[in-house]
């Protein structure tokens, strides 16, 4: 529930903003961009869970969208033990043309692009991840996964255009763009960070490059 005078703060105080939480509207973002026409307006979809692009009636009504364990149980957890998400299926053609759909709307609502979470670019997946690839019938593998990924975001890029945005989020502290090569990802997306925007203002931020390290 912005008011336009928090909206002009934004406007004029960021260069960047990311539709989140804040589920600005169609008429909030012609706003922002009319109070500032060099802001850059994305909207935040999870190419991984699927926050902010599908719901559980989704997933029930197509089940064969989410990761499954050997055991035919919906696959929980990415990134981490706690994280208890649903996790989709990036090889599934339905998923894909879902994050498409949902891309394209974002664009006709005038943001200039989507910040892709959780593309997993470079997080190893661990040893004891269940979800299934069916193209094999064993958990997926690290590359497999990734690959899949690759393909997913290729299809959103394309489908977007050359002149709207695609970023993903996933190479941890930064680091991970070197030590496992993420920047493979950039042949398909308009760049790569490791998210340090949103946490506690107690983080150590020298868990993130530098700009010297960085260079």
């Amino acid at each position: 529930d912005l008011s336009n005078e928090e909206l002009t703060k934004l406007a004029n105080n960021y260069m960047l903003v990311s539709n989140r939480a804040s589920h600005l509207t169609k008429e909030q973002v012609e706003f922002l961009k009319a109070q500032n026409p060099d802001l850059i307006v994305i909207k935040y979809l999870n190419f991984a869970s699927g926050h902010e692009v599908i719901d559980n009636k989704f997933r029930k009504e197509n089940p064969e969208t989410v990761l499954k364990d050997k055991e035919g149980e919906m696959y929980r957890g990415l990134l981490n033990a706690k994280d208890n998400d649903p996790v989709m299926d990036p090889s599934s053609e339905l998923w894909r043309q879902t994050l498409i759909d949902a891309s394209l709307e974002a664009i006709d609502e005038g943001h200039d692009g989507i910040m892709a979470d959780q593309i997993v670019a470079v997080n190893n997946i661990a040893k004891d991840f269940a979800g299934i690839n069916l193209k094999t019938g064993e958990p997926y593998t690290t590359e497999e996964y990734r690959d899949e990924m690759y393909e997913t975001l290729r299809r959103v890029k394309e489908a977007m255009g050359p002149d709207k945005l695609l970023f993903g989020n996933s190479i941890r502290n930064g680091q991970g763009y070197f030590e496992e090569e993420a920047h493979r990802f950039l042949e398909v997306t308009d760049g790569l960070h490791a998210e340090g925007c949103k946490g506690h203002a107690s983080w150590d931020t020298k868990r993130y490059y530098n700009e010297e390290q960085w260079k």
